[in-house]
């Protein structure tokens, strides 16, 4: 009952603090706004250039570069991890360039190969590069996805058996001209499987395929001379 009666002698005072409150973080967060925006105003008449690195810094437009993130592969170590934004900034090329000429710095021929990873779905679609030399323009990767699907895939190591999963609710590497080869499934072996296996650098030329397709058919693939291409069917190809 006190309290009662304190709540109502004290009811204005209460909505006059509250309203007090809130009236003073609009205002404070306001004048944040107006002295960021003159402060922007301001380095930009200096030096555009700042502004323009802070964006890149900062990654304002997140859906066009978080959504890509791109491996690449030296002797089946991941030697170098970026995002769309990093690699755009490594070649000196940006979304808004208008001419061809870039600085591509990054050397992409000195990796065996370079994985792209389209974060913006689950699972992830993945697509492999593994002709380095052969420069793929980032803003027209095509992560077209094979109507195929093995019933049964199996990498071989030294006679032991490990099944694996192309695709899961994290990732999908079912995407039309992957090339499935020995340093693909070593790749795969040493950071997506997770079953208990040791990853053992000797494998390399150690390691075979067996797969049973879509019509229940059993390959087994020697995959030191032989690798698997997808399309909106599959071939098993000799390699060079």
């Amino acid at each position: 009952m006190f309290f009662k009666n304190l709540y109502y002698n004290m009811k204005d005072i209460f909505q006059y603090v509250g309203l007090s409150i809130l009236y003073n973080i609009c205002y404070i967060y306001s004048q944040i706004e107006i002295l960021s925006n003159k402060s922007i105003r301001y380095i930009n008449n200096i030096d555009p250039e700042i502004i323009n690195q802070f964006k890149k810094i900062t990654f304002t437009n997140k859906n066009t570069t978080d959504d890509l993130h791109i491996e690449f592969i030296k002797d089946n170590t991941i030697v170098k991890k970026i995002n769309k934004t990093e690699y755009l900034f490594i070649t000196g090329k940006n979304e808004t360039d208008e001419t061809d000429e870039t600085d591509e710095t990054d050397e992409t021929d000195e990796y065996d190969y370079i994985i792209y990873n389209d974060l913006s779905i689950l699972p992830n679609n993945i697509k492999i590069n593994t002709n380095t030399k052969q420069k793929i323009e980032i803003d027209n990767l095509n992560f077209e996805l094979s109507s195929i699907k093995f019933i049964l895939v199996e990498v071989i190591v030294n006679g032991t058996f490990y099944k694996i999963d192309l695709k899961t609710d994290k990732y999908n590497f079912y995407v039309i001209n992957n090339t499935l080869n020995k340093f693909f499934f070593n790749y795969y072996m040493k950071y997506h499987y997770t079953d208990n296996f040791l990853y053992d650098l000797n494998i390399e030329n150690n390691i075979h395929l067996r797969i049973m397709d879509h019509n229940a058919e059993i390959y087994n693939i020697d995959l030191n001379t032989d690798s698997i291409v997808l399309k909106n069917n599959y071939y098993i190809i000799t390699n060079n």
